[in-house]
């Protein structure tokens, strides 16, 4: 697997390589089992923008609406304390987000995943999961 530098050189030289933002997300990602939460903020603008480059990318509309989900989880453990955590309410205004809605546009990128991938059962899953969850089946 490349590093960051090596697709950060990548979007570089080709910065329509919606691949390169597809892996440079995966990384950010893999820092949450490191305790580098905010890094989300980063593997979601990877995946907004191979979504940007090739909306027929399904793998990036499911590795963002799991992020969606992830803040959703976030934004509910601490709705009832009414504290959000600094870096959450910081990115999420700068990236215009409801944090109350999260859950929504995960099922609403699992859908869009769905529509190029119909046949995903892990997607398919995970989307049934949420929507029980908000008790929408």
């Amino acid at each position: 697997m490349k590093n960051i530098e090596d697709l950060n050189r990548e979007i570089e030289k080709n910065p329509n390589n919606y691949n390169a933002y597809l892996q440079r997300g995966l990384i950010y990602i893999e820092d949450l089992d490191a305790g580098v939460v905010p890094n989300t903020v980063f593997s979601f603008k990877d995946y907004s923008k191979a979504i940007e480059i090739n909306p027929n990318c399904a793998n990036a509309y499911v590795n963002r609406a799991e992020i969606y989900k992830f803040w959703g989880e976030i934004f509910a453990e601490y709705q009832s304390s009414s504290k959000n955590p600094d870096w959450l309410v910081k990115a999420t205004y700068h990236l215009k987000i409801d944090l109350s809605q999260c859950y929504l546009m995960a099922i609403a990128d699992y859908t869009k995943a769905l529509k190029i991938n119909p046949n995903d059962v892990d997607t398919q899953q995970a989307r049934a999961r949420l929507m029980q969850k908000l008790f929408l089946i």
